[in-house]
Order: C-alpha cells, then sequence, then structure tokens
C-alpha cells in the first residue's frame, strides 16, 4: 500500500487533497484511489514510487521520515526541512533570490551561466537546476512587479511626496534620466525610494523630459500627493517641471558645485591646484616615485591603499580630498 496521503491534507467532505510540499489542491481518483496524488508526487517533486512503498531510498526517505522508529505510518511526520529544500517552493525561492542577488549587486544575468557560480550552487544545494538566463529574465519581470506593487503600498502611507529629477550619463555613454522620492509615513517614518532610471535615446527636450516624469508619476499613481520636484538649473529640466505642472526647488549641492566651480577660478587658488596636478603628474608617470611614496606611507603608519587625486571638474569634493 502506498504511503502517499502523509504528504496531504484532506478536505472536509470532499475527495481533494492539499498537498504539504507545495499548496497544490488534487483530487483523488474514482473511488478514492491514490493514483492522481502519486502521480503529483512523482512528476512534480520527484520522489520516487518505490519509497512511498517502503522508504529505501536515501534521498526520498529523507524527505519522507522525521522519525525512522514510527511504526505507523499515518503518524510519520514529515521533515520540514529537508521537504522545503527538494520541493518546488524551495527551487523557486532559490530562483528569486539569485535574482535579488544580480539586482542589488548588479551582476550581469549571465551569472547563471558562469561555471564557479553553478559549481558553488551545485554545492550548497545539490538537487538545484540552475534556470537559463532566458528564464531569468522572466523571473525578473515578476519581480519588478512585485517591488512595483511594494512601491505602490508604501506610497499608500504617504499624504506628500517630494521627487528628485536629474540627468546623468551611465558607463556607455547612455543617458539616464533618474528619478527618486522622499516621503514621511504618518507615523514620521522616512523614506526613499528609487522610483525609475530611464535610458532616453531622445533629445532632452522639456516636452520629452517632461514626458518621462509624467510616465512615472502615473505608473505610480501619486499625481495628487507629489508636492515639489527637486533638480538642478539646467533650463529644460524646469520647464519640463513647469509643464507638468508642479514646482520645482533647486537643488542645494548643484548651487554649491557651481559656487566652487566660479571659486577656483580665482588666480591664488588656481595657482594652487596646478601645482597640485603637477605633483600628482610626477608620481602618476613614475613607479618609482610611487614605490617610495607607498615606503614613507608604511614608515609613517598611513594606509598604504590611499592614493594620489587629481582635480575633476565633475567630482567636484576630489579639490578637498
Amino acid at each position: 500500500m502506498s504511503n502517499s496521503k502523509i504528504f496531504y491534507n484532506k478536505f472536509e467532505n470532499s475527495t481533494d487533497y492539499q498537498c504539504k510540499l507545495y499548496p497544490t489542491k488534487i483530487k483523488s481518483g474514482i473511488n478514492g484511489t491514490t493514483s492522481p496524488l502519486i502521480n503529483h508526487l512523482t512528476s512534480t517533486h520527484n520522489i520516487k514510487r518505490a519509497c512511498l512503498d517502503n522508504f529505501q531510498c536515501n534521498r526520498c526517505s529523507s524527505i519522507i521520515l522525521e522519525d525512522k522508529d514510527e511504526k505507523d505510518l499515518s503518524k510519520k511526520k514529515l521533515n520540514p526541512f529537508i521537504i522545503s529544500m527538494n520541493s518546488l517552493n524551495k527551487k523557486r525561492q532559490t530562483n528569486n533570490f539569485i535574482v535579488k542577488m544580480i539586482f542589488k549587486d548588479l551582476q550581469p544575468m549571465s551569472i547563471v551561466e558562469d561555471k564557479g557560480f553553478n559549481e558553488l550552487i551545485k554545492y550548497l544545494y545539490p538537487t538545484y537546476n540552475m534556470p537559463s538566463r532566458r528564464n531569468i529574465d522572466t523571473i525578473m519581470t515578476t519581480f519588478y512587479g512585485n517591488i512595483t506593487k511594494k512601491i505602490k503600498e508604501e506610497f499608500d502611507k504617504a499624504s506628500y511626496i517630494n521627487l528628485t529629477m536629474d540627468y546623468w550619463s551611465g558607463l556607455n555613454q547612455n543617458s539616464i534620466l533618474n528619478i527618486t522620492a522622499s516621503f514621511l509615513t504618518k507615523d514620521w517614518v522616512k523614506k526613499n525610494l528609487h522610483l525609475q532610471a530611464i535610458e532616453v535615446n531622445t533629445n532632452h527636450t522639456a516636452e520629452n523630459t517632461k514626458k518621462g516624469l509624467l510616465d512615472v508619476i502615473n505608473l505610480n499613481n501619486i499625481n495628487e500627493k507629489v508636492q515639489t520636484i527637486i533638480t538642478d538649473n539646467a533650463p529644460n529640466v524646469l520647464n519640463a517641471v513647469s509643464l507638468a505642472g508642479y514646482k520645482s526647488i533647486p537643488d542645494i549641492i548643484h548651487a554649491l558645485i557651481l559656487v566652487l566651480k566660479h571659486s577656483v577660478e580665482i588666480p591664488e587658488i588656481n595657482e594652487t591646484i596646478n601645482k597640485s596636478r603637477s605633483i600628482v603628474k610626477h608620481f602618476k608617470k613614475s613607479n618609482l616615485a610611487m614605490q617610495q611614496l607607498r615606503t614613507i606611507q608604511v614608515e609613517k603608519n598611513i594606509h598604504t591603499n590611499l592614493t594620489l587625486l587629481n582635480y575633476s571638474k565633475t567630482r567636484w569634493n576630489s579639490i578637498f580630498i
């Protein structure tokens, strides 16, 4: 007699069963036969028929039994940890964790094809089959939908929302319109959310910028909650906010950058910067000089990972480092 029923909870006044490994509703066969229950376990959870009869398989016996000395099979308990490791639910969770890792660490989707990564996962989870890049892409789409839903739930807690909008360039010199949101919940908890980074393949006109802004606002359904939008002083961006019907606030950091940009043009400061550039240039060109500098750092107990930086107009605080 098969022991398949220990994997299921039976619905009252019904011939239906619910799988304990994964919440799936299964109908028993004619006259209450267990064939559909067995078929589900063997096809979905890869549990062998022989294991259901006598628990002889090393892998499946560890899945099925927690108390091996228990004689009454109806009282035998499932080992929840082993079950989850071999269930479809656990595999889906692992897929989701891989996608989270790709998101958080900015990893390429091709990581699922890397030999070292596959060997690591196989060691930690021997029965897991790594999804293909196409499957990862599908999971990421679902994952994105779940994140969007959570963001909307966070917005439901806010009465007023402030946005920050800015253009910047990616590593491949592609243009990105970045939009973030800040607000206080009804419990006075501060929240900062990154809404979207939109790749812009058109001119940065006020009309195109307005469209990108409104698309994000409408997507998150926060039209009535947005109060102000923090931007730089670029005319196209300021006009875009005005055309969208919102009030713009100048970015203080950007204003400070403009002040510093003018201040370094003062002759005395500019002369100091030029001397600093010459010193840095000398060490950058001479391996011997750089090695002597590191030797002095060790002797003076200065962190050896410190290096020389030149002033860059696009990295304005480098002038103070």
